[in-house]
């Protein structure tokens, strides 16, 4: 379950970085062109300067940032202590 709190955070971060309006939580924004590789990148350095999280490139895993829904699980997940 995701924090309404986090999710508006996350779409902003996806809005400011991305300078595109957020799609509902579950839209897939690669599958829709709404985010190519470069545009996942910005986000990802974003997303991390907002929640104060790293994201280890190791462990990444497009599924988890396919979803705005899913990136919030995933930064939930990281700022927990869990591996995404």
């Amino acid at each position: 379950m995701t924090d309404a709190g986090d999710l508006a955070r996350a779409q902003r971060v996806f809005e400011d970085a991305l300078n595109v309006a957020a799609p509902a939580p579950d839209v897939d924004v690669v599958e829709t062109g709404l985010i190519d590789s470069l545009g996942l990148v910005t986000l990802l350095f974003e997303l991390e300067r907002e929640f104060d999280v790293k994201v280890p490139l190791e462990s990444l895993e497009v599924a988890d940032f396919r979803t705005i829904a899913n990136i919030v699980r995933t930064l939930q997940s990281l700022r927990n202590g869990a591996s995404p």
